[in-house]
């Protein structure tokens, strides 16, 4: 009983911490800032921590989902055959990690011309500028 109790904490602690950090990969990659790409992502999720929470929901129970159900009912046919159940995951997290990496770069736009008030072209030509 009294184990749940902190346990529930460190899961909505995490969780924060998770949301906040999001956009890590995609600082890193396109402005190039390496552990300040922490700050950066906290910086730009700052005001928008339900937004962002709520996009990633949206990203990750429709794929997990899907790759549960498939796995489940792969594995009913194939009478429990752990190639055929590895292979359907395989596939479904092939065709769902481009939408999901997709939506994660939008955000990540999203956010810089909300947060630093630029304009859809002054992005671009930033961006060019990297």
């Amino acid at each position: 009983m009294f184990a749940v109790l902190p346990m529930g904490v460190i899961c909505i602690v995490g969780l924060a911490v998770l949301v906040r950090l999001w956009l890590c990969l995609q600082i890193v990659t396109v402005e190039g800032h390496g552990a300040g790409s922490f700050r950066r992502s906290y910086a730009l999720t700052r005001g928008y921590f339900w937004k962002t929470s709520a996009l990633l929901l949206l990203m990750a129970v429709p794929f997990a989902f899907s790759n549960v159900l498939t796995r489940w009912r792969v594995g009913e046919l194939a009478h429990g055959s752990y190639a055929a159940v590895t292979a359907a995951g395989l596939l479904i997290s092939t065709a769902a990690v481009p939408l999901i990496v997709g939506s994660e770069v939008l955000l990540y736009l999203a956010l810089r011309t909300k947060q630093e008030g630029l304009s859809p072209k002054a992005l671009i030509r930033e961006l060019d500028a990297v």
